[in-house]
Order: structure tokens, then C-alpha cells, then sequence
């Protein structure tokens, strides 16, 4: 979906009791810049809870070395990893810190290593807004961010209609109880390695 179709949605919907929006139609232009911060927000917290991107990150395989760190930017969580395009077993690797594993078998220095991985959401920027870039969310998803960003703008802000200070914490509530129903009906995989061999044998 578009960076205006999610803005848009707020501005007819959550927002539109808000001094953010104009006419139920759109965010006000000099307030976008407010509202997009609260959506990367948004966009943050449900990519850390569900898993909406996978990434690859290959790593120069060191002769003698047995443990590795991924390095990226929008790294949040370890799927799998893989040597020479084979997926290892949970047995042979474990995982240390969130980024950093340790390979149970020596890689010679014509290996190649990669490691999928839970990524975070690309953080979306003013340019963003003039382009109209897409946003890759599920649209399964969009009650819940639009609830997140409410839930922010309204508990620093009096709803201009009838002055509910209350408003954040029934949008906070409206969040969590969206992210259970997306939990219940199957749409969060975020504990897909919840049995895996390598999170119950960490190293140090």
C-alpha cells in the first residue's frame, strides 16, 4: 500500500477529530512530518512482533573462526543459516547474543555463509512522502498500525471534539487487542523457531 493510502485512512478515520487532518480528507502538510514519525513507530513495533520481511545477509567466512555476528541495519532476528545454499539442522549451529552464532563444524574459506533473517520495515522519510512510496504491510495490518499511531498522537493531544484525555489509553487497548486477534488467527509467525535446537543450546 502507499504512504498517501495510509495517511489517508488516518485522516478519515483515527485522526479526523484531530488537528492533524483537514476536512476528514488529508493530514495537514505542515503535520505530516509529525504523523510519519508515529507510522515508522508503528511500522517498527509490528515488524519486531510478526515476521512481515525476511533479508539474507552473506558474511566472509573466516578459516578457523566459529562465531559470527550479522551486522545490518534493519537486522532484528535470526531464521536460519546457510552454508553453501543447504539450510543447517538446529544442531548444527547455536545461537549467543541476538545477532551472533557459533557454527559447531570449521568452514573452509571457499564456503559461502549466508543467514536469513527477521528485518525490520525501511524507514520511510519526507522523500517518501513526495514519491508516494509503497510500504510493504500486509493490509491484514492496517487497523493495527493505524490504531498505534493514534494511540501516540491522542496521548499528547485533546480530541478537539469532545476533549478525551482518554482517548490514547482506548486506542492503546484497541493496538494490543488487534495484535491478539492477528496472533489468534494464525498471522503471527514470530515464534517460528520458538523450538529450535539452537535457542535452548546458546553459547557464551
Amino acid at each position: 500500500m502507499k504512504v498517501s493510502y495510509i495517511m489517508e485512512a488516518l485522516a478519515s478515520g483515527e485522526l479526523a477529530n484531530l488537528n492533524l487532518a483537514e476536512d476528514r480528507i488529508n493530514i495537514k502538510p505542515d503535520k505530516m512530518v509529525i504523523v510519519l514519525r508515529n507510522i515508522n513507530r508503528g511500522l517498527e513495533d509490528l515488524h519486531t512482533r510478526f515476521l512481515l520481511r525476511r533479508a539474507n545477509a552473506y558474511i566472509d567466512v573466516v578459516p578457523d573462526q566459529f562465531e559470527y555476528i550479522v551486522n545490518t541495519d534493519d537486522f532484528i532476528e535470526i531464521l536460519d543459516v546457510y552454508v553453501n545454499n543447504k539450510r543447517l539442522d538446529a544442531y548444527e549451529y547455536g545461537l549467543g547474543d541476538v545477532n551472533k552464532f557459533r557454527l559447531n563444524n570449521k568452514l573452509g574459506i571457499t564456503d559461502d555463509l549466508r543467514v536469513e533473517y527477521k528485518a525490520s520495515h525501511k524507514v520511510l522519510t519526507e522523500l517518501d512522502i513526495s514519491l508516494d512510496t509503497e510500504v510493504n504491510l500486509p493490509s491484514s495490518y492496517l487497523n493495527a498500525l493505524m490504531y498505534f499511531v493514534a494511540s501516540r498522537l491522542f496521548a499528547g493531544a485533546v480530541n478537539q471534539l469532545d476533549g478525551d484525555l482518554n482517548e490514547g489509553v482506548s486506542y492503546e487497548r484497541k493496538y494490543q487487542d488487534e495484535i491478539m486477534m492477528l496472533s489468534q488467527q494464525g498471522i503471527d509467525v514470530d515464534g517460528l523457531n520458538e523450538f529450535n535446537g539452537f535457542r535452548s543450546r546458546g553459547f557464551v
